[in-house]
Protein backbone atom coordinates (compact mmCIF):
# COMPACT_ATOMS: atom_id res chain seq x y z
CA UNK A 1 0.00 0.00 0.00
CA UNK A 2 1.26 3.44 -0.22
CA UNK A 3 2.79 5.28 1.96
CA UNK A 4 -0.03 8.18 1.77
CA UNK A 5 -2.85 5.80 1.97
CA UNK A 6 -1.67 4.25 5.20
CA UNK A 7 -0.77 7.97 6.45
CA UNK A 8 -4.17 8.98 6.10
CA UNK A 9 -5.67 5.82 7.52
CA UNK A 10 -3.74 6.49 10.91
CA UNK A 11 -4.70 9.71 10.67
CA UNK A 12 -8.36 9.28 10.53
CA UNK A 13 -7.84 6.17 13.01
CA UNK A 14 -6.11 9.02 15.46
CA UNK A 15 -8.78 11.50 15.00
CA UNK A 16 -11.86 9.09 15.56
CA UNK A 17 -9.75 7.93 18.44
CA UNK A 18 -9.16 11.02 19.95
CA UNK A 19 -13.01 11.88 19.71
CA UNK A 20 -14.31 9.15 21.72
CA UNK A 21 -11.77 9.88 24.56
CA UNK A 22 -13.04 12.95 24.40
CA UNK A 23 -16.74 11.73 24.56
CA UNK A 24 -15.40 9.13 27.25
CA UNK A 25 -13.63 11.88 29.68
CA UNK A 26 -16.84 14.33 29.10
CA UNK A 27 -19.16 11.43 30.88
CA UNK A 28 -16.93 12.48 33.73
CA UNK A 29 -16.91 16.30 33.60
CA UNK A 30 -15.69 19.21 32.15
CA UNK A 31 -12.71 19.03 29.56
CA UNK A 32 -10.75 22.19 28.73
CA UNK A 33 -10.19 23.53 25.22
CA UNK A 34 -6.33 22.99 25.57
CA UNK A 35 -6.81 19.58 26.74
CA UNK A 36 -9.31 18.51 23.87
CA UNK A 37 -6.32 20.39 21.26
CA UNK A 38 -3.70 18.50 22.76
CA UNK A 39 -5.78 15.13 22.62
CA UNK A 40 -6.99 15.63 19.08
CA UNK A 41 -3.29 17.06 17.85
CA UNK A 42 -2.18 13.48 19.24
CA UNK A 43 -1.48 11.25 16.47
CA UNK A 44 0.32 8.61 18.00
CA UNK A 45 -1.84 5.71 18.00
CA UNK A 46 -0.32 3.61 20.91
CA UNK A 47 -0.18 6.88 23.27
CA UNK A 48 -3.99 7.57 22.08
CA UNK A 49 -4.86 3.70 22.97
CA UNK A 50 -3.14 4.14 26.14
CA UNK A 51 -4.74 7.26 26.85
CA UNK A 52 -8.82 5.84 25.57
CA UNK A 53 -7.95 2.55 28.11
CA UNK A 54 -7.58 5.31 30.74
CA UNK A 55 -10.49 7.36 29.90
CA UNK A 56 -12.90 4.21 30.35
CA UNK A 57 -11.58 3.30 33.17
CA UNK A 58 -10.87 6.79 35.66
CA UNK A 59 -13.64 7.86 37.47
CA UNK A 60 -12.76 11.29 36.86
CA UNK A 61 -11.32 14.02 34.13
CA UNK A 62 -8.64 15.04 36.97
CA UNK A 63 -7.54 11.61 37.55
CA UNK A 64 -7.46 10.85 34.12
CA UNK A 65 -5.32 14.04 33.90
CA UNK A 66 -3.20 13.32 36.28
CA UNK A 67 -2.35 9.47 34.95
CA UNK A 68 -1.85 10.83 31.15
CA UNK A 69 0.20 13.66 32.63
CA UNK A 70 -2.04 16.04 30.67
CA UNK A 71 -2.26 18.09 34.04
CA UNK A 72 -0.10 20.72 32.71
CA UNK A 73 -3.12 21.69 29.93
CA UNK A 74 -5.68 21.97 32.62
CA UNK A 75 -6.39 25.37 32.31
Amino acid sequence: MCKAIEDLKNDAKAEGKAEYIIELLKENGTISDKVKSKILKQTDLQVLNEWFKLAIHTKSVDEFMRLSHLEQYAQ
